[in-house]
């Protein structure tokens, strides 16, 4: 799944955040965009998502790519779902799947089923055989406690919602993972314990692009881009000195 960026250029107030800006990011490559707050990291993950338009420029993504982003503001509704459930709920096709195989094996619709099996097996390829497993093993990557898992987000920190809302994408896995400062949120140990995921979410071919305005030990970007006035720079073959002075001229 490559990402290409035609030409991208994006303003606010009369002031250029990049302009004519082109990038192509392959499957499987970890790239990490850095720079001072405000110089427009997030931006440029809204403008790759779709939630934000371009002044000038595209971007061009495969047919049937998905998209992992994280919302910004959580409704009342997901803030009064327990966690484990809120999670969940982003598999909507599984939802759909088991609706439609009780009612058919009700029914006793023999055809119907038989229809449905393969369609299991599309769904098992895209989530994995137990995708409540799967969100559990995510969730407790990312430091929840089984205790919490039946609470809901409300009761949560603004930390611990942060946490919510990540493991809800990873959960549903993607082939473009766009994360706005993902690691904000995180203590040492569950900063370790996201970059194994990502890892992981790479290893099965998806592209992780993710925002940082402070250095990440545990990420290992492959392609760095850097935000700083008018300026967007990108290096490609990232070795440790190249993030560090990324950061610090952050």
């Amino acid at each position: 799944m490559k990402i290409t960026i035609q030409e991208l250029s994006k303003s606010f107030g009369g002031r250029d955040i990049f302009s004519n800006f082109s990038l192509e990011v392959d499957s499987g490559v970890r790239l990490c965009v850095c720079g001072p707050n405000g110089t427009g990291k997030s931006t440029l993950l809204r403008l790759l998502a779709g939630v934000e338009s371009a002044d000038g420029g595209r971007v061009l993504l495969p047919k049937g790519c998905r998209l992992g982003f994280v919302e910004q503001e959580l409704s009342g509704e997901a803030l009064d779902t327990p966690l484990l459930t809120y999670v969940l709920d982003v598999l909507h096709d599984w939802n759909d799947f088991w609706a439609e195989w009780e009612q058919a094996a009700e029914s006793g619709d023999e055809s119907r089923l038989t229809a449905l099996m393969h369609r299991q097996s599309e769904l098992e390829a895209t989530y994995g055989y137990n995708p409540e497993h799967r969100a559990k093993a995510v969730l407790s990557g990312l430091g929840f406690s089984e205790a919490k898992w039946g609470r809901t987000l409300r009761e949560l920190s603004g930390g611990w919602r942060e946490r919510a809302k990540l493991a809800r994408v990873l959960t549903a896995g993607a082939d473009v993972l766009l994360l706005d400062e993902p690691y904000g949120p995180l203590d040492r140990d569950a900063s370790r314990r996201l970059s194994a995921l990502l890892s992981a979410a790479r290893a099965d071919g998806a592209a992780v692009l993710v925002s940082c305005h402070h250095n990440v030990p545990d990420l290992n970007p492959d392609l760095l881009l850097h935000l700083e006035g008018e300026r967007l720079s990108a290096v490609r073959d990232v070795r440790p000195g190249d993030l560090f002075d990324g950061f610090e001229r952050g």
